[in-house]
């Protein structure tokens, strides 16, 4: 193994004609490929998706034999579930990701210095100059954002993927109120927020300058149907629809979604079964002596993670997936790295012991 098999997450120095592809989770082929461990032999936590999907057993066959022209049923279960009239479907929040850059003005992009490396690739692409703030403290680095020059977006991941932190909504409002004095534009990724419903900037009137991207299939457990939405103004909608080609959100997704985000009571059980095993996993991993010098350990409802240092966070990503267990390795730099486990249920023993026997550094 060399430092190429790793996910380094450092962030880049400039802007650069050719970005790195970001590395992702669940990619279970290329793993196989490297250990030469079957790919339906993995535990597999690498992906902050939720083992506990909608349970939806099938799709009548109709739904794949006509153009997947949208369905007015799915915007109406969605405007319930998400609080807001003014959404747009999309093939993934990754869509929009790749896509918002080209709506916006140039200037500096304000990024989490830790975070989904998809927005920082896509705004360097477009040409953006990019600025970190701590991913822990953005409201600590307001004052310092507040004299960029020529600041046109600020990025905020919330809850933070991957280092589990969540930015107090009150903050938000405040810098969105801040950013449109000046013409710019606050972007909340909330691909982590179904299972934390008060994390969450929807349910109220957004201001023009506030875009708020959601995923269907964390929460749901169906990443593979490829749905997410976009609430923000007209304008942006507007602005974003006109990239979508025909028939982008495919037949299958809007069906499941419909039934899903209409299902209130699966919502708030899931949401309180989630927090439980969020929460059972921390206490699993704080006891493992793999971890007990780990800098610190957070959870959100879909997964925990530790801070530790990149040396031993090597060694660790190493030895599970040496032993049939994939999690997520982000470096923040030489010294420091996140290591992300994903949910998984911990009721079934066999799997809770290949993750403690996966730890086990003997």
């Amino acid at each position: 193994m060399n430092g190429n098999d790793f996910d380094n997450g450092a962030g880049h120095a400039g802007p650069q004609a050719e970005e790195p592809v970001p590395v992702h989770g669940g990619d279970l082929g290329k793993y196989s490929q490297l250990y030469g461990i079957d790919p339906d032999d993995w535990l597999d936590l690498s992906t902050g998706v939720s083992p506990f999907p909608y349970p939806l057993t099938s799709i009548p066959a109709q739904v794949f034999r006509r153009l997947p022209y949208f369905d007015p049923a799915l915007q109406q279960a969605a405007s319930a579930y998400y609080g807001t009239d003014s959404l747009l479907a999309i093939p993934g929040a990754q869509w929009a990701i790749q896509h918002l850059p080209a709506c916006c003005a140039p200037g500096a992009a304000a990024l989490p210095d830790v975070g989904y490396r998809e927005h920082e690739h896509h705004w360097r692409r477009q040409g953006f100059n990019i600025v970190h703030y701590p991913a822990g403290d953005l409201a600590g680095a307001a004052a310092r954002l507040a004299q960029t020059e020529n600041l046109r977006v600020l990025v905020v991941i919330n809850p933070n993927n991957p280092a589990a932190r969540t930015t107090p909504l009150a903050t938000l409002r405040e810098l969105a109120q801040g950013l449109q004095t000046r013409g710019a534009v606050l972007v909340a990724d909330e691909a982590f927020a179904d299972a934390e419903a008060d994390s969450s900037l929807l349910g109220e009137t957004l201001p023009e300058n506030v875009v708020v991207l959601r995923s269907f299939g964390k929460f749901f457990g169906w990443p593979g149907v490829r749905l997410g939405f976009v609430a923000a103004a007209p304008y942006w909608l507007a602005a974003l629809q006109r990239q979508l080609g025909p028939w982008t959100v495919n037949s299958a997704a809007q069906y499941v979604a419909t039934r899903a985000l209409r299902d209130e009571a699966w919502i708030v059980a899931m949401r309180d079964k989630l927090a439980r095993v969020s929460e059972s996993l921390q206490d699993l991993l704080l006891a493992q002596p793999a971890l007990k010098t780990a800098l610190e350990c957070r959870r959100t409802s879909l997964f925990v993670s530790v801070l530790t240092t990149t040396a031993q966070a090597e060694r660790i990503f190493q030895r599970c997936a040496q032993r049939g267990v994939l999690i997520r390795l982000w470096r923040v730099n030489a010294e420091l790295a996140y290591l992300r486990f994903g949910l998984f249920d911990l009721e079934d023993a066999g799997l809770a012991g290949r993750l403690t026997a996966a730890l086990d550094n003997k």
